[in-house]
């Protein structure tokens, strides 16, 4: 697990992974999306409660996640201000609750227990009893492997990063 700037993975390399692991889910707009992933970690790197966690195969990044604590007075993108309003009264539960805002895992490391590790060892490392995601609102393997590791229904929230509906699950 990387907790400094230094063992973190660049932009790049999240950029890369997170193409890989969408093209092979058969997610739309890959490149885009890959790309606006890499922009938010990106700026998420200059937070002092930045979370991530990292499997690497003979030095090449197979496995990543990072989140940090959800903070309402921080959120003043459209996009938050949209999931503030789909939630409503709701959306005080995620104040200062951990936001996982990426998991992906290489296509070659899927359905071999990399995701679940991952999720868990995120969850452990963030300290917070409440985690929260946003994923695609379809039935796919994000969705199964959050719901196996306890997180539940919140709401449907803005799209996703692929552009699809959002389904916003909830742990603790």
């Amino acid at each position: 697990m990387a907790r400094t700037r230094s063992a973190l993975p660049g932009p790049d390399e999240v950029e890369d992974l997170y193409a890989l692991a969408s093209r092979s889910a058969g997610d739309a707009g890959v490149s885009d999306a890959a790309a606006l992933s890499a922009t938010l970690y990106d700026l998420a790197l200059d937070r002092d409660d930045v979370v991530a966690v990292t499997a690497r195969e003979v030095g090449e990044l197979v496995g990543f996640g990072y989140g940090h604590r959800w903070r309402w007075a921080e959120q003043t993108d459209d996009w938050s201000l949209d999931l503030a309003a789909r939630l409503g009264a709701d959306a005080a539960g995620l104040e200062d609750a951990f936001a996982v805002q990426l998991l992906a895992v290489h296509p070659s490391f899927t359905r071999h227990g990399l995701g679940f590790e991952l999720l868990k060892r995120l969850m452990i490392a963030s300290g917070a009893p409440v985690h929260w995601a946003l994923v695609p609102d379809e039935n796919s393997p994000a969705v199964r492997l959050f719901r196996r590791m306890g997180y539940r229904r919140l709401a449907h929230g803005p799209e996703s990063a692929t552009g699809s509906p959002g389904l916003l699950l909830v742990h603790g």
